[in-house]
């Protein structure tokens, strides 16, 4: 099952289960965990979860984004990047933070199926590929 497939069934299910009560979503849930038994696709449950946890916080107008920089980011960086991904996307974003030194300065951002690598340590790649080539 390509990635693909797995977004469509967590659409499918979530036009199913949205406007649910929790019980009837429960029970709904549990129809299509049998299904997926039945044809011997239960392994890619994880897949479709988090794909049906995405496509709920979309219909709630929420989103996650991920951004990995150097060195911890300030607050008020973290807050203003916040901001302008908040204004770009037009959902409420959640924002997780990492760092990672190897990238030496710069940040990477990862939105959906969107990366955005601004990261020194990848322009120094690019740099290196453009000159060895």
């Amino acid at each position: 099952m390509k990635k693909d497939a797995a977004k469509r069934y967590a659409a499918e299910l979530y036009a199913l289960i949205k406007d649910q009560k929790d019980a009837r979503a429960a029970e709904i849930i549990r129809s299509f965990a049998k299904l997926l038994a039945g044809t011997r696709r239960l392994r890619l449950a994880p897949k479709i979860l988090k794909a049906l946890e995405e496509e709920a916080m979309a219909g709630e107008g929420r989103a996650r984004a991920s951004v990995k920089t150097a060195e911890p980011m300030s607050g008020i960086d973290a807050d203003s990047l916040r901001k302008a991904l908040e204004k770009a996307t037009g959902r409420k974003i959640e924002l997780r933070q990492e760092s990672d030194p190897s990238l030496i300065a710069g940040l990477v951002i990862r939105y959906g199926d969107t990366l955005l690598d601004a990261s020194l340590k990848r322009r120094l790649e690019r740099l290196k590929e453009t000159l060895t080539v």
